[in-house]
Protein backbone atom coordinates (compact mmCIF):
# COMPACT_ATOMS: atom_id res chain seq x y z
CA UNK A 1 0.00 0.00 0.00
CA UNK A 2 1.31 3.42 -0.97
CA UNK A 3 0.78 6.16 1.65
CA UNK A 4 1.90 9.70 0.86
CA UNK A 5 1.17 12.87 2.82
CA UNK A 6 1.03 16.13 0.88
CA UNK A 7 0.71 19.68 2.22
CA UNK A 8 -0.14 22.71 0.15
CA UNK A 9 -0.65 26.31 1.20
CA UNK A 10 -4.18 27.63 0.74
CA UNK A 11 -4.80 31.36 0.39
CA UNK A 12 -7.73 32.55 2.54
CA UNK A 13 -8.96 35.95 1.41
CA UNK A 14 -11.82 37.80 3.08
CA UNK A 15 -14.95 37.88 0.94
CA UNK A 16 -16.87 41.17 0.65
CA UNK A 17 -20.08 39.51 1.83
CA UNK A 18 -18.24 37.82 4.74
CA UNK A 19 -16.43 34.54 5.07
CA UNK A 20 -13.46 33.47 2.97
CA UNK A 21 -12.57 32.81 -0.66
CA UNK A 22 -10.00 30.01 -0.91
CA UNK A 23 -7.47 29.22 -3.62
CA UNK A 24 -4.42 26.96 -3.71
CA UNK A 25 -1.86 29.01 -5.67
CA UNK A 26 0.48 26.09 -6.46
CA UNK A 27 -2.21 24.60 -8.74
CA UNK A 28 -3.17 27.85 -10.49
CA UNK A 29 -6.86 26.95 -10.81
CA UNK A 30 -9.81 26.08 -8.59
CA UNK A 31 -11.61 28.17 -5.99
CA UNK A 32 -13.87 27.54 -3.01
CA UNK A 33 -15.42 29.47 -0.16
CA UNK A 34 -16.54 29.13 3.44
CA UNK A 35 -18.56 31.29 5.82
CA UNK A 36 -16.41 30.55 8.89
CA UNK A 37 -12.75 29.66 9.41
CA UNK A 38 -13.72 26.07 10.23
CA UNK A 39 -15.96 25.71 7.18
CA UNK A 40 -13.33 27.36 4.97
CA UNK A 41 -10.67 24.87 6.15
CA UNK A 42 -12.99 21.96 5.33
CA UNK A 43 -13.71 23.46 1.91
CA UNK A 44 -9.97 24.02 1.31
CA UNK A 45 -9.34 20.34 2.06
CA UNK A 46 -12.08 19.31 -0.37
CA UNK A 47 -10.65 21.68 -3.00
CA UNK A 48 -7.16 20.21 -2.58
CA UNK A 49 -8.52 16.68 -2.87
CA UNK A 50 -10.32 17.60 -6.09
CA UNK A 51 -7.25 19.30 -7.57
CA UNK A 52 -5.00 16.32 -6.79
CA UNK A 53 -7.52 13.80 -8.12
CA UNK A 54 -7.95 15.78 -11.33
CA UNK A 55 -4.18 15.95 -11.90
CA UNK A 56 -3.95 12.18 -11.35
CA UNK A 57 -6.91 11.52 -13.65
CA UNK A 58 -5.27 13.57 -16.40
CA UNK A 59 -1.90 11.86 -15.89
CA UNK A 60 -0.26 15.16 -14.93
CA UNK A 61 2.49 15.51 -12.36
CA UNK A 62 1.50 17.34 -9.19
CA UNK A 63 3.03 20.77 -8.65
CA UNK A 64 5.80 21.05 -6.07
CA UNK A 65 4.35 22.61 -2.89
CA UNK A 66 5.67 26.06 -2.00
CA UNK A 67 5.69 27.56 1.46
CA UNK A 68 4.34 31.11 1.18
CA UNK A 69 4.18 33.05 4.42
CA UNK A 70 1.65 35.46 5.77
CA UNK A 71 -1.56 35.66 7.77
CA UNK A 72 -3.70 34.74 4.77
CA UNK A 73 -2.13 31.29 4.22
CA UNK A 74 -3.09 28.00 5.90
CA UNK A 75 -1.41 24.64 5.31
CA UNK A 76 -3.85 22.01 4.07
CA UNK A 77 -2.88 18.34 4.24
CA UNK A 78 -4.06 15.38 2.16
CA UNK A 79 -3.05 11.76 2.53
CA UNK A 80 -3.01 9.62 -0.61
CA UNK A 81 -3.45 5.87 -0.21
CA UNK A 82 -3.42 3.31 -2.97
CA UNK A 83 -1.44 0.89 -5.04
CA UNK A 84 1.70 2.23 -6.61
CA UNK A 85 2.61 1.37 -10.18
CA UNK A 86 4.31 -1.93 -10.91
CA UNK A 87 8.03 -1.33 -11.20
CA UNK A 88 10.99 -3.66 -11.52
CA UNK A 89 12.91 -4.47 -8.37
CA UNK A 90 15.85 -6.78 -7.67
CA UNK A 91 14.28 -8.84 -4.89
CA UNK A 92 13.55 -12.17 -6.59
CA UNK A 93 15.48 -15.19 -5.42
CA UNK A 94 16.80 -16.19 -8.85
CA UNK A 95 18.60 -12.89 -9.57
CA UNK A 96 16.08 -11.75 -12.20
CA UNK A 97 13.94 -8.67 -11.89
CA UNK A 98 10.57 -9.00 -10.21
CA UNK A 99 7.76 -6.48 -9.97
CA UNK A 100 6.55 -4.74 -6.86
CA UNK A 101 3.29 -2.83 -6.50
CA UNK A 102 4.37 -0.71 -3.56
CA UNK A 103 7.29 1.46 -4.57
CA UNK A 104 7.58 4.44 -2.20
CA UNK A 105 9.00 6.79 -4.85
CA UNK A 106 6.32 6.15 -7.47
CA UNK A 107 5.20 9.26 -9.38
CA UNK A 108 1.62 10.33 -8.76
CA UNK A 109 0.79 10.45 -12.46
CA UNK A 110 1.16 6.67 -12.63
CA UNK A 111 -1.29 5.91 -9.83
CA UNK A 112 -4.85 6.78 -10.87
CA UNK A 113 -6.29 4.46 -8.21
CA UNK A 114 -5.13 6.59 -5.27
CA UNK A 115 -7.74 7.40 -2.64
CA UNK A 116 -7.28 10.85 -1.12
CA UNK A 117 -8.31 11.92 2.37
CA UNK A 118 -7.56 15.27 3.95
CA UNK A 119 -6.90 17.14 7.15
CA UNK A 120 -6.36 20.84 7.52
CA UNK A 121 -3.72 22.14 9.88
Amino acid sequence: MLNICMEYAALFESAEEGGFVITIPDFGWGVSQGDTEEEARAMATALLQTLIQEHIRRGEALPRPTRPRGKKYRLIRCVARGQGPKRPSRHSGNGSLSTSETQPNAPFRSTPELKISGNSS
